[in-house]
This record gives structure tokens, sequence and C-alpha cells, in this order.
């Protein structure tokens, strides 16, 4: 089973443990100069791509919120214009008429805005997600990036260990 992401808060994701430990120049005792570099760049690497994938995940929730309480008041306008269509059926004064009539405008102006901010939000919500994800991307081509440095400087320090070991057996 493999780990799964869950939105979480920014500080929860790691970032705030490698920033402490970058500010407070906490160093570990047993590592050597590079292995501290490459953990706390692969931990900051890592808490970075959480934090973003977070940011995303927020970001669609806050989206799909609003659309929804949109949703729902475009319903509650409609269902109004709804009932007032069926008083408007019967024939009232000319005083009642144009109160009804200009309530009527009123709700229907009010649907037309709803949807506008439906769209509007869709709208901001794409840019952000197009920039989250754009940072995210890039990220995660670092991290691969540097994951595959790492592991060349693994292979190549075992080289030399190897190396080192038949040279002290000859």
């Amino acid at each position: 089973m493999s780990p799964e992401l869950k939105p979480r808060h920014f500080y929860d994701t790691g970032l705030e443990s490698v920033l402490d430990s970058i500010v407070l120049d906490k160093e570990s005792a047993g590592q050597d100069f590079l292995e501290r570099a490459t953990g706390d760049k692969r931990h900051s690497l890592k808490a970075t791509i959480k934090a973003l994938f977070n940011e995303i995940l927020g970001r669609e929730k806050l989206s799909r919120l609003l659309a929804e309480k949109i949703e729902e008041e475009i319903m509650q306008t409609h269902t109004y214009l709804q009932e007032l269509r069926q008083l408007t059926r019967y024939d009232y004064s000319g005083f009642w008429m144009l109160n009804l009539n200009s309530r009527r405008t009123q709700l229907e102006d009010r649907a037309i805005k709803l949807e506008q901010e439906i769209r509007q939000e869709s709208v901001g919500c794409w840019r952000d997600l197009s920039v989250l994800k754009k940072y995210l991307l890039f990220s995660l081509k670092t991290y691969w990036e540097f994951h595959h440095r790492a592991e060349l400087f693994d292979l190549q320090a075992m080289l030399e260990a190897a190396s080192g070991e038949e040279q002290d057996d000859e």
C-alpha cells in the first residue's frame, strides 16, 4: 500500500522542521557534510512538494465549496422566481403588478450575477491552480534531478570504497 497524501496545513508538511534545522543550525553528530547537505536538501524538496500539493487540494476544496454555496443561492433565487411567476399569472392592479415585476427583475438580475460569480470563481481557481501546478512540477523536477545526483554520488562513493578495498588487498 502506497502512502497517501492528505490535505494538511502548510506547517504540517515537514517544512517547519527543515527550517528550524537551518535557522537554528542543528547539525547531526554522526553525519558527514555531504550526508547532512543531501539530507537537508531532500527533506526541503519533499516538504515543498507536499506543501504545494496541499495548497492545490485546499484551493480545489475551496472552489468546490464556493461553487456549491453559489449553486444553492441560485436554486433559491430560481425558486423565488417560480413562485413569483405563479403569482403574476393572475391579473392584479397596476400597483401590485408593478411591484411584482420589479421584484422579478431583481431576482433575475441576482441569478445572472450569481452565475457570473461561479464563472469568475472557476477562472480564478484555474488561474491559481495553474500557477501552483507549475511550481509543483518545477519542484518535482528539481527533486528528481537531485535524487538522481544523490544516487550517482552514492554509486561513486561505493565504487571508490570498492577500489580502495582492492588497493588495500594488493
